[in-house]
């Protein structure tokens, strides 16, 4: 037998006394016995010798290939190795890194070349690394020195947010996915350009403590506050599984489609379950739909807010119902919410803005000069605090029942929106009976000319309450959002 086929086989079967790359010792043992049967069996397509020779080479040779780029058992092993981890993303398709310490890293092979070179200078500069994300179309981003600095490839939506930021801004996590949909975490709040994200930060800031970081990967993504974990949309089950079990506060919690998870404490205590990234498909997962809970919370406060507060009377001439509760003094004048609806499902909701006391000289003698029936296709338009603009040019002034002021109202069919299409079919009021329970508004203008200021004024509340007893009390669930 060749002596270098012997050699091989001996550092097969007898390793010396250090770590032995077996791969790389069997790969040159082909190698050298291709040589060798070359020698004595020239280059023949039906040698049988030097067919599987080559075979098992080029099979060695994926085999190495894919190990380079899904492989993750050396990251596994540093892991482990350093007893600790505080950071860390594990895409698929672009490598994976893990952080321990202020800056310590491992980045598996396969890692985008700037993505490691600036952690080099990271460590070698001796500054902090703070976050770290990577997705499966390439882009990354890794945010750094106390988070005042950030570097990464970015789809345009998220570097365009992330200048908006006034230097000096803390950044506490950037996550983003493929389709561009992004998370900001920053010591003063929360940014995304998912509204059911920013929704379920904005209505619960004052309920989970402290928000440590936001990371999404899908169509899921995990809050992780001071007081425990959550989750918003769609994520794996075993990442849920995970959180669950994971006995520290998580401050990063990084996953993937596969439901590969790193969950990691400040204190650099860590959870991981990873597999080979070309191991398996897409994990089940679980969904938590956080629009739906919203409603129930959101109707469950406003019923027990003004259900005390509530006046309903039904007109059984005019088959109307109308809910208002007692309003409120704004700029000197008192004004109120009233909605009314007929039983008929071909009648859309009304909204109307009472101002039953006025002074004479008030919007330029509006009230004065009114005529008994009213004026009728006026402009009205509504703000809300979505950024959303609701206007129509249907509205009608009416005189208030005492004479001494006017209401101001319109039907939700005329109402269009300046961020959608709405054509006034029962799907669109729908969609602004949602907008306006779900929506503060900010102000109210008339004729083009007249504004009030609601910011004061729990309009949101109050609407959700008047647009659910009014569907109730007129069987009209058509109305409500689905």
């Amino acid at each position: 037998m060749n002596s270098n086929i012997q050699r091989c086989l001996k550092s097969l079967l007898y390793p010396p006394n250090r770590v032995v790359n077996r791969l790389s010792v069997l790969a040159l043992c082909l190698v050298s016995f291709n040589v060798s049967m070359a020698q004595f069996y020239p280059f023949n397509p039906y040698n049988q010798g030097y067919a599987i020779g080559r075979a098992l080479g080029q099979r060695i040779g994926s085999t190495i290939q894919r190990n380079k780029k899904y492989g993750r058992d050396s990251l596994r092993k540093q892991i482990k190795k350093w007893g600790q981890c505080n950071n860390g993303s594990l895409s698929l398709e672009h490598g994976a890194v893990a952080v321990y310490g202020s800056n310590g890293y491992f980045c598996s092979s396969t890692v985008d070349s700037r993505l490691s070179s600036k952690l080099d200078d990271i460590n070698s500069s001796n500054i902090d690394v703070i976050d770290i994300n990577i997705t499966e179309n390439g882009n990354f981003i890794i945010v750094y020195n106390g988070g005042l600095e950030w570097y990464g490839a970015l789809p345009s939506g998220l570097n365009s947010a992330l200048n908006t930021f006034s230097y000096g801004t803390r950044f506490k996590s950037i996550s983003f996915n493929e389709s561009g949909t992004y998370a900001i975490t920053t010591s003063d709040g929360f940014r995304s350009n998912n509204s059911i994200y920013q929704a379920f930060y904005d209505d619960n800031v004052d309920d989970f403590g402290e928000l440590l970081s936001v990371n999404i990967c899908g169509d899921g993504a995990v809050f992780c506050y001071s007081d425990k974990t959550r989750y918003c949309g769609r994520i794996p089950e075993d990442v849920e599984s995970g959180i669950r079990k994971f006995s520290g506060i998580a401050r990063f919690v990084k996953f993937n489609k596969h439901g590969d998870f790193l969950i990691c404490d400040k204190y650099g205590s860590y959870s991981y379950s990873i597999g080979d990234a070309d191991a398996s498909g897409n994990a089940t997962t679980v969904y938590y739909d956080y629009l739906k809970e919203r409603k129930k919370i959101d109707r469950e406060k406003a019923y027990a807010k003004y259900e005390e507060k509530a006046h309903y009377i039904f007109s059984d001439s005019l088959k109307t119902h109308r809910v208002w509760c007692d309003g409120k003094i704004i700029d000197g004048k008192f004004v109120s919410l009233c909605t009314t609806l007929k039983n008929e499902r071909r009648y859309a909701p009304t909204l109307n803005i009472d101002m039953p006391f006025i002074l004479d000289n008030d919007f330029d003698g509006l009230n004065e000069n009114l005529p008994d029936e009213g004026i009728e296709n006026m402009l009205l338009s509504i703000q809300l605090s979505n950024g959303e603009t609701i206007t129509t040019n249907e509205m009608a002034i009416y005189k208030s029942w005492l004479g001494l002021g006017f209401r101001l109202s319109a039907s939700l069919v005329g109402m269009r929106s300046d961020k959608r299409s709405l054509s006034g079919d029962a799907s669109s009021n729908r969609v602004l009976v949602g907008l306006f329970m779900h929506n503060q508004i900010k102000t109210v203008t008339f004729k083009g000319r007249y504004t009030i200021d609601f910011s004061d004024y729990d309009t949101k509340g109050q609407l959700l309450y008047d647009f659910h007893r009014l569907a109730d009390e007129a069987g009209r669930l058509d109305i409500l959002p689905d």
